[in-house]
């Protein structure tokens, strides 16, 4: 890890090499996705309130569709991420080209989904508004979420399982465990001290060990 300067805005903070940052954005990507498959599966469950609170029980059926959407967005965004790594720093990663070139084909079509999450309602030079696609005797857009199983979680046109199976994928090439040697924060305190607490601790236990956790041991 490296302190940068940005030559613009005169930032100064921790960089991680882009091997790290890969890493890191496709373990974060794949994480979430499974998170919200087993929120969608009952894996995870938010505590019931009481039958006879009313409206307790409307804001727990609306922060379970909140949880989803926001894991959902939050990957995307990281599957973007890694796009702009895999494009930009190609002769960072330890990734070969055929690799590279199916990872960027078959996550292309969320730049769409993303662009129209990001832009979708800006006023001035809107090019990403948001359209409706059918699916199951429904209409929804990219903005929106419509769930049949853990295996079909569809964002607009797309199903963003087969965007995990790319990111599951690329996860064995460059995620942590195909790259155990990885340091994810500097050895010297005054580095660490330049993090959040909590992501400090994040990175320390990644540090440490990382293990994925599988579906059965989460579930």
């Amino acid at each position: 890890m490296e302190n940068h300067e940005h030559p613009k805005t005169r930032v100064r903070g921790p960089m991680l090499a882009p091997i790290t940052a890969f890493a890191l954005v496709i373990e974060t990507a794949c994480e979430q996705f499974e998170m919200l498959q087993l929120l969608i599966s009952g894996g995870i469950k938010l505590a019931e309130p009481p039958q006879d609170d009313i409206q307790r029980r409307i804001l727990h059926t609306r922060a379970n569709a909140c949880i989803r959407m926001a894991l959902a967005k939050s990957f995307v965004a990281n599957v973007i991420r890694a796009r702009r790594i895999i494009e930009h720093g190609q002769e960072h990663l330890k990734v070969g080209k055929l690799y590279r070139k199916v990872f960027l084909s078959k996550t292309q079509p969320v730049i769409r989904v993303r662009d129209v999450n990001e832009h979708g309602y800006d006023v001035v030079d809107n090019y990403n508004r948001p359209e409706l696609h059918f699916r199951a005797n429904s209409w929804g857009d990219e903005t929106s979420l419509h769930i049949g199983k853990s295996e079909e979680i569809f964002m607009g046109p797309i199903n963003l399982y087969s965007i995990y199976r790319s990111l599951e994928h690329m996860r064995t090439l460059a995620g942590f465990q195909a790259n155990p040697r990885l340091t994810l924060v500097a050895r010297k305190p005054e580095a660490e001290d330049m993090l959040p607490t909590l992501r400090r601790k994040l990175y320390l236990q990644l540090l440490r060990h990382y293990t994925p956790a599988s579906k059965s041991s989460l579930g």
